[in-house]
């Protein structure tokens, strides 16, 4: 019943890294390699969210 829940908690977390993560390149024009390894949970949920909305599933 709740675990759902923990999913799109996790899903909004990565979302947020990255959000954080770009501001800090573009705004503080921040060059650290630990920025960019946080922009990557916030690809990742960016693309699985892409992804359930784009492909549809059949089954």
């Amino acid at each position: 019943m709740i675990l759902p829940f923990y999913g799109i908690a996790m899903l909004s977390c990565g979302l947020a890294a990255g959000i954080v993560g770009l501001i800090a390149m573009i705004r503080r024009h921040e060059r650290s390699w630990l920025v960019r390894l946080a922009i990557l949970p916030g690809l990742f949920a960016l693309f699985f969210v892409l992804g359930e909305f784009l492909v549809p599933h059949l089954a």
